[in-house]
């Protein structure tokens, strides 16, 4: 018992950590606590990890909203809608919003588990290839077609993110080496910290501090709270209905999991909005629940293929896999199936607790009202250089990242009136969306 309790805390510590902090991601978090893993039952384990990846998502998506740093490409439509509300004063509203969002999409997910228990291996039939080539197809085309820059703008911005992406020599692929001019730092590929921050961040940044001006920011209370709840429950139920499906249902699938579903509900509301000419360009409270509820429901369900049919379908699960391999345990469809309840359990304390935690955080940061709004970013953006170069140096490669952060950047600037999101989404997205074709391919 005191092991599971350890469990639980630990988890929501690295929860927060890698929420607030970029780079160090939930893959991150599990690699460094590896040794005392090894040392746990496999209940303890499971009841960690669960834990970590559920807090991760509410602190994830409060550092994109407040300071604009985004945690993991999952948290790229909370900086895009929950900045702008924040610049708009209503970062409050964002954060609570999407806190609330986050918890619905959490139980949701439970209960529907329940309900397709008895149908998971007709599901896993269903889900093939073909089907995920036309859900990449289908991600990337509603990036593209809702996005707030002309379509061509869009199109070009989509495949310079994929060409960017393909930099580096591809083992997978016969070893084809691809705009690497020679450079042996550019072999392994460039990293995604210097592109999220020279050609999204920057120009987020650039657009926002123009015309100078002050933060204004009261933090959350739990009246506030209460008030979020109500207008969520009538203006907000078809929207927290679909996404939280969205993200249940695609977290089943290997191959989609977080990215791809959070994207897809973000760009079904975007366009749903768009075609009905309610969108907010200083930020869409709609867009942002859509994308965080997605995020929190595909968190759990795709937990699923790992306990219902022995495959890891992200790289966590796939670590946490690997621990009990380390601990010569056969992890055996039957063995993960035991693990159910103590997941479940651990998901649905951990979305409780994420609710409010994350508020008390958001409420220490009521200091930022009134601080001027140019020295913020200054300040921000040279907290993203010391990262971009930190969490590269892990990998004796901090230097590189400065070097590719600083040729980024002109690019950057060229690019601070245009939405930037159909690139990154092209950078982060491409490496799936090439190899499934390629394995589609194959197929004929």
């Amino acid at each position: 018992m005191l092991e599971i309790v350890f469990a639980f805390f630990m988890g929501m510590g690295l929860g927060i950590i890698s929420g607030i902090v970029p780079g160090v991601n939930v893959f991150v978090s599990v690699l460094l606590v590896f040794p005392i893993l090894l040392s746990w039952e496999p209940t303890s384990i499971m009841f960690m990890y669960i834990t970590l990846a559920s807090v991760h998502q509410y602190f994830g998506s409060v550092s994109a909203t407040v300071f604009a740093i985004p945690g993991t490409s999952t948290s790229l439509p909370a900086l895009h809608e929950g900045h702008a509300m924040f610049q708009d004063g209503r970062g409050g509203q964002a954060i609570m919003t999407s806190a609330i969002g986050s918890f619905f999409a959490s139980f949701f997910a439970i209960v529907l588990i329940q309900i397709m228990l008895p149908y998971l291996t007709v599901f896993y039939q269903i889900f093939n290839t073909h089907v995920q080539v036309v859900l990449l197809t289908i991600a990337a085309m509603t990036i593209v077609i809702f996005s707030s820059n002309k379509f061509w703008i869009s199109l070009l911005l989509w495949i310079t993110g994929n060409v960017l992406a393909m930099v580096g020599i591809h083992e997978y692929y016969g070893g084809i080496t691809f705009m690497t001019f020679g450079i042996t730092e550019l072999y392994t590929g460039i990293d995604l910290l210097p592109v999220l921050i020279a050609l999204y961040v920057f120009p987020v940044f650039l657009r926002a501090s123009k015309f100078g001006g002050r933060i204004h920011f009261e933090g959350v209370s739990m009246d506030g709270y209460l008030k979020a709840v109500k207008n969520m429950y009538t203006q907000m139920k078809m929207t927290l209905l679909r996404s939280s499906m969205i993200g249940a249902v695609l977290g089943f699938v290997p191959g989609i999991s977080w990215g791809l579903s959070t994207l897809i509900a973000y760009n079904t509301e975007l366009g749903i909005r768009k075609r009905n000419k309610l969108y907010n360009k200083n930020g869409d409270v709609n867009c942002l629940v859509a994308a965080e509820s997605s995020n929190n429901a595909s968190v759990y369900t795709s937990m699923v293929p790992m306990l219902f049919a022995g495959i890891p379908i992200t790289a966590s699960t796939a670590l946490i896999y690997d621990v009990f391999v380390y601990k010569n345990i056969n992890p055996t469809l039957s063995f993960f199936e035991s693990l159910y309840g103590i997941t479940l359990i651990g998901f649905g304390i951990s979305s409780l607790v994420g609710l409010f935690i994350a508020g008390k955080y958001v409420n220490f940061l009521k200091f930022l009202s009134g601080v001027d709004i140019r020295k913020f970013y200054i300040v921000l953006f040279s907290l993203l250089v010391i990262i971009c170069y930190t969490v590269a140096q892990k990998y004796y490669a901090g230097v590189e990242n400065l070097i590719m952060l600083a040729c980024l950047m002109p690019f950057g600037y060229l690019l601070r009136n245009y939405n930037t999101m159909p690139l990154v989404y092209g950078f982060v997205l491409q490496d799936i969306f090439i190899e499934s074709v390629y394995r589609l391919y194959f197929f004929y």
